[in-house]
Formats: structure tokens, sequence, C-alpha cells
């Protein structure tokens, strides 16, 4: 069953290849973030047809620092299409009287490299750029914890954190390239689900710390109303928290399954997506 999400009353548009096509002609775009940004755009590349698709790898200069970027051009129409990996990323080392939070210590999944001026250059350079930041922060209280820096103050420090890295991130984009920051979904209990479920934000389990995303979430719109930054909110919050069905791990098929994270692959749910940034953005 092919489920659509109704907004005021309607079918909600669905994404159109043919304006897609058109409209990005002679660009370069660029989704970054974790594995959620990477279902994203492999969810683009088959709804344009490209089910083969061999990525040009980019590693990163710094072996520590973890943003693998991965490119494809589609020749015909001179579009470039690229996944930049972002996990967790810090500005700086924070103290607390006898603790001390260093991010660098998270070892895999460490991004702060990308604040580095020859790295937002990179990005910058693209046409439109789509960020999406909140599943590596969830769980870093747990990656972190130790007795000079114990989970419970590192979980209080998190927002702080959060807030001054995706400034410094946002702040660079986006007086140099159009940038989208996207709210997007967190894991939810998908476990033998069959129908979407309303979304309610204290049903969020506490599985990776998935239940602090809200305060990322407050934490990303504080951010941008504070500093008036020239940056496109897309919210695909409702619609992608209310697919519960579309988890790996849901339904009965499935019992050995443990992904209530990422979506299936061309459901309706990762899709969801492309129809957003379709009418959000796209068409504008």
């Amino acid at each position: 069953m092919n489920w659509v999400y109704v907004k005021g009353g309607k079918p909600y548009p669905r994404f159109n290849t043919t304006g897609f096509l058109h409209k990005m002609k002679d660009k370069r775009i660029i989704f970054v973030g974790c594995s959620l940004m990477r279902q994203q755009i492999l969810a683009l590349m088959w709804t344009l047809g490209y089910n083969n698709i061999d990525w040009d790898t980019t590693e990163p200069k710094n072996e520590n620092c973890t943003t693998r970027r991965r490119c494809f051009t589609d020749e015909k129409h001179n579009i470039t299409f690229c996944h930049q990996f972002m996990g967790s990323i810090s500005t700086k080392i924070y103290h607390e009287g006898n603790y001390t939070l260093d991010h660098s210590l998270r070892g895999h999944g460490d991004s702060s490299c990308l604040l580095e001026d020859s790295n937002i250059a990179a990005i910058s350079s693209f046409d439109l750029v789509f960020v999406q930041s909140v599943a590596w922060w969830t769980n870093l209280g747990t990656h972190l914890d130790s007795p000079t820096s114990p989970k419970e103050w590192v979980d209080k420090m998190l927002p702080t954190v959060y807030y001054d890295a995706m400034k410094e991130l946002l702040t660079k984009l986006s007086g140099k390239a159009e940038t989208v920051f996207v709210l997007g979904h967190i894991g939810v209990d998908c476990k033998k689900k069959t129908l979407p479920e309303p979304f309610h934000v204290d049903r969020i389990p506490p599985d990776h710390g998935w239940d602090s995303a809200p305060k990322f979430w407050d934490t990303s719109l504080h951010l941008l109303l504070e500093e008036r930054l020239d940056i496109k909110v897309v919210d695909a919050r409702v619609p992608l928290m209310q697919s519960v069905h579309a988890h790996p791990a849901s339904g009965e098929a499935h019992p050995d399954k443990k992904d209530c994270l990422h979506f299936c692959m061309n459901s309706a749910a990762v899709n969801m997506y492309l129809d957003l940034y379709w009418n959000e953005v796209i068409s504008q």
C-alpha cells in the first residue's frame, strides 16, 4: 500500500522529476548529514532513474575526521549530486569546574573538521546545500561518558555545544550558498507496526538517546531565529515521525530486524523528503 501524506485536507503534491531536472540543470546540489541524508540522495537517484551509481569518493585529508564525500554527475543534464557525511561537530573544548567535554574523544563520527575554511569553501561552492544534523548527537553523552565527563553533565551541555557548532557551520554557509536546514525524523518504536500513527514528542523512545532529539530541534529553531540567518527551514517531522510502519524493523515480516531509524527504500516515507524539497525549495 502506498501511503499519502494529507495536508490541509488535500494529498501533498509529489516530487516532480521533469520539473527537478529542468530547475537543477547545470547546477550542483549537496546533502550534508549522516546516513539519513545518504538515504535521501539515494532515493533521489532512484527516482531519477539511476539504479547503478558509480560514486566518485573523496576521503578526508584528516584521518581522524569522519567526512567522506561521494558525488555523481548526471551528464545529460549536467547536474552534480553529492552526499557529505557529517556526524557531530564541535567548535572547542568545554570546561566547567572539574569537568571537561572534549568532543574529539568520540572518535568515529567526529566531523568537526568540516568547519575548516577549506571544507566550508568546498561545500559552499554548491548551488544548493541541504543540512540535517541530529541523529549522531542524541547518544553523544554515552560515547563521552567518563569520570571527568559524566553522561549527565555532557547531556546538559549538549544544547550549547550543538548551538555553537551549528551557528558556525550555518553562518559560514548561508552567506555563500543557498542553504536549507532540515528538521527531519529520529528513531521511533516501530516493532510490529503496520500502519502510520500520530506523532507525539513524549512518545519518542529512549533507545540511542532518541528521546533527546526535541531539545536539538528546539535549539535549531532558536538558533535560526536568534541569529536571523538567511536559511530556509524544511520541517519534515510530522509526516516522517508518523511513518512508524516504514522502517526495516516494522511489521511481522522482519522480526529479526532492529532498525527503527532508517526507512525502507522506495517507501513513501523516505520519498516524502523529496516531495518536501521539491515543493518548498526547488520548485520555488
